[in-house]
């Protein structure tokens, strides 16, 4: 890396990695299967579908969105027909049928989407993700995903401690003007700021945040830029997106810690805060625009000393360990209800057991059998002649 030139705006490499590996691909049999996208890239967002060897998207036809970053969904979604947007460090969580496609070769696929991704490089393999290689092998004892569950009630704290006078009230905010807290995601003096401040200034953004209180925030980004932006501490929702559509449908009322502020964007997000005092930050998670300090902190104080101490939760005391928390919505492993339970099923855990979960594991990405340098960027690779011009013979 050549320091001295170092790319201030964004950076994109020109090789897809999943789970460190390139041109990965995953052998699986024609069920259901469980999987959990993080977009770990610089500064890459992806807009990820799921599509068959003639390049057709079926996503719509065999996939389900049932959970985001910091948790489920209320219900299960549809796989969105425009794609899965993805800003760098967000989660999302699908299941997926791939019982129709025995023996048939898909792809998960990096698409373009103009909107939403101003600027990105795209090089000749930024839509190569990953190769699905399905078998002819059935299994009718397989798990099946059941969509008509749409009554889950998530553990997560924003969805037991937010409710719907909750959400109301912060819609009143809005239609009013009249968020708690506004954060400007911009470039000014050739620098990343947030409110006109690095986080090198070491000025605190917002220092009477209430404990155990909710407030409302927007999010505006200045300029033609995008910001993955990540609040450490809580998880919030998403209530209004000014521009391209509006909120996302699997967005909506999904526990998040991070949102993809687009270019000249307004969110407003509602969060309830816990019984932790104390300074914690928030910054774009694009790398380039957080180690060029676009990150700021906020403090935690006393709920009845913070912006909107009215809505403040009251606290409990846990007699068991004589800890004073907010309530037991957060999930205090101390607490009979969510203490570990005695179970009669666990698998013996010895190396037969071991060996399984090293071979079956969902996740598990391999190398080709055969590591060939001209299958994987030679001629034969269907990507390079799909989307490069090929050096002449």
């Amino acid at each position: 890396i050549d320091k001295d030139n170092v790319d201030k705006i964004s950076f994109y490499g020109d090789i897809n990695l999943v789970s460190g590996i390139p041109y990965p691909y995953m052998n699986l049999d024609p069920k259901w299967y469980r999987f959990r996208f993080l977009n770990a890239a610089v500064s890459r967002p992806y807009d990820i579908s799921i599509k068959n060897s003639a390049l057709q998207d079926i996503s719509q036809d065999i996939c389900h969105i049932i959970a985001t970053d910091a948790g489920y969904r209320r219900e299960p979604l549809t796989f969105p027909a425009d794609g899965l947007l993805i800003g760098v460090a967000e989660r999302y969580e699908i299941v997926c049928d791939f019982s129709a496609y025995a023996g048939q070769t898909l792809y998960i696929w990096n698409g373009i989407n103009e909107k939403y991704m101003k600027d990105v490089e795209y090089f000749c393999y930024s839509h190569y993700v990953a190769k699905l290689i399905v078998s002819t092998k059935t299994d009718p004892t397989a798990a099946k995903f059941d969509g008509s569950l749409t009554s889950i009630v998530p553990e997560k704290p924003v969805e037991r401690v937010l409710t719907s006078a909750d959400i109301d009230a912060a819609q009143k905010l809005i239609e009013d003007d009249q968020p708690h807290r506004t954060m400007v995601f911009e470039r000014r003096r050739n620098q990343w700021v947030i409110n006109g401040e690095t986080w090198d200034s070491a000025k605190i953004a917002a220092k009477d945040v209430g404990q155990n209180t909710w407030e409302l925030w927007l999010f505006r980004t200045g300029g033609g830029w995008f910001h993955p932006v990540h609040v450490h501490l809580v998880d919030f929702y998403i209530l209004l997106r000014d521009r391209d559509g509006g909120v996302k449908p699997y967005e909506q009322l999904s526990p998040k810690d991070i949102i993809y502020l687009g270019p000249s964007q307004n969110i407003y997000v509602i969060v309830r805060f816990g019984p932790h005092k104390g300074d914690y930050m928030f910054h774009c998670h694009n790398l380039i625009h957080e180690d060029d300090d676009m990150m700021r902190a906020f403090a935690v104080i006393n709920s009845t000393d913070g912006e909107n101490p009215a809505s403040a939760q009251p606290f409990l005391r846990n007699n068991l360990t004589n800890i004073v928390y907010a309530n037991w919505k957060y999930s205090d492993p101390m607490l009979t209800e969510l203490s570990a339970k005695p179970t009669s099923q666990m698998p013996t855990l010895d190396a037969a057991y071991l060996q399984k979960m090293l071979t079956t594991n969902i996740y598990r990405i391999f190398y080709p059998v055969v590591p060939d340098d001209n299958e994987l960027n030679g001629n034969s690779n269907p990507w390079r002649s799909q989307w490069c011009t090929l050096p002449s013979a």
